[in-house]
């Protein structure tokens, strides 16, 4: 009885800590739509310029990607994830002092970079962790990135309102990562240690594979039209009069 009850209350942590991992993984990008036209008033930054602050991190994690079950490999699962925490808390904080564009364009990266490491090695630890309720923690766990979004697109404007000035608006999202790693380093021996294969020709029968090209090209898509959005919908919003944290 203790046993299970021991053992419930560490799924319970594991899952929290999946989801406050999951909340990280778009406030660098979601965060900077509704403040656009406060940053273009401090930081020279056109529209043109201002697209790749939403473009690069979704080309750095597509990258990253291909790298991070690798890293994941070297470093261990769990460490990966803690390093992808800390450099997503190390990119955003570092937005408390950008002064120009290419810095904002460099944390965006990096952030990018940090999220990749996250998303690769996650949906391999639900499988391995809840075998038994993939659909519905994978579930938790997409919801919980769209969450992460809508919390940073709405949440930003306030703080920037609050405390005075875009900076901490998206620097703000640092403590969340640095509150995430503490719990998600405190489940270090209830997540163990996960069976990532290594076996090449399972990975070249994907790319042989004409359904594994459709769903590249269909979640492609999908991910274009919802970066758009996440990167245009909040500044046309703020050009039409609205608020920021309205807009977001």
């Amino acid at each position: 009885m203790e046993h299970a009850q021991a053992s419930r209350t560490s799924s319970v942590l594991v899952i929290a800590s999946i989801v406050l991992v999951a909340l990280n993984l778009r406030p660098s990008m979601a965060a900077i739509g509704p403040l656009l036209s406060k940053i273009q008033e401090d930081v020279p930054l056109s529209f043109t310029t201002a697209s790749l602050l939403t473009m690069l991190p979704v080309l750095a994690m597509g990258a990253a990607m291909f790298a991070g079950i690798r890293v994941a490999r070297v470093v261990g699962e769990h460490r990966a994830i803690s390093l992808s925490l800390v450099t997503i808390a190390i990119a955003t904080a570092a937005r408390l002092f950008a002064d120009n564009s290419y810095e904002l364009i460099a944390t965006a990266v990096v952030a990018g970079v940090g999220i990749a490491l996250a998303q690769a090695v996650m949906p391999a630890l639900i499988k391995d962790r809840f075998p038994d309720n993939v659909p519905l923690l994978m579930g938790l766990y997409v919801t919980s990135i769209m969450g992460g979004a809508a919390l940073a697109a709405s949440f930003s404007p306030f703080v920037m309102e609050k405390m005075g000035g875009w900076r901490i608006g998206l620097s703000i999202w640092a403590v969340l990562a640095m509150v995430s790693l503490l719990l998600w380093s405190s489940q270090k021996t209830a997540i163990g240690v996960l069976s990532l294969s290594r076996d090449k020709v399972a990975r070249d029968r994907h790319f042989e594979n004409p359904r594994s090209w459709l769903l590249a090209v269909f979640f492609g898509i999908g991910t274009a039209s919802y970066t758009c959005v996440l990167a245009w919908l909040a500044p046309y919003y703020v050009e039409k009069g609205w608020s920021e944290q309205s807009a977001g």
